[in-house]
């Protein structure tokens, strides 16, 4: 087995024990939670643990998300073409919308070679473009979409 997929399967564990945590804030805004614990708010020390400890729940909820996502498995792999709405879509009929995540197949000079990395769709007013690649036409992009 490679080292990237030990490293997966053992962040994969570490998003398992994340969740056993995540659940006692689930729906709730994690400062608000940790604020319904017994905290002195007088106590300087208290206060820093009550702040760190929302960014730490911040970060642990994106870092379970990601991780989860990498372990969706691949639905389709396509090209996306401007369908007759104005949204581009692939062959297998996924649709592109703004907030949509997908996968890219990307060459632009950081690696030797064509690389997937993970974005969101974004729309600019006038049409749809990737967050963070802007400048690389949708029509005829490679894709990826992970199962939901």
């Amino acid at each position: 087995m490679n080292d990237l997929q030990k490293m997966l399967q053992e962040v994969t564990t570490i998003s398992k024990e994340i969740g056993k945590v995540l659940p006692l804030t689930a729906d709730m805004v994690f400062y608000d939670a940790l604020a319904r614990l017994d905290i002195d708010y007088a106590d300087s020390e208290q206060l820093l643990l009550l702040d760190e400890l929302s960014d730490i729940l911040f970060s642990l909820e994106d870092a379970k998300r990601r991780i989860d996502y990498l372990n969706r498995p691949i639905k389709e792999t396509s090209q996306l073409h401007k369908g007759k709405g104005g949204r581009y879509e692939t062959a297998g009929g996924y649709w592109s919308a703004s907030g949509d995540r997908i996968e890219l197949l990307v060459s632009n000079g950081n690696r030797e070679v064509p690389y997937w990395t993970v974005t969101n769709v974004l729309h600019d007013g006038k049409d749809y473009c990737f967050d963070r690649f802007e400048e690389i036409p949708m029509e005829g992009l490679t894709v990826r979409i992970r199962e939901f």
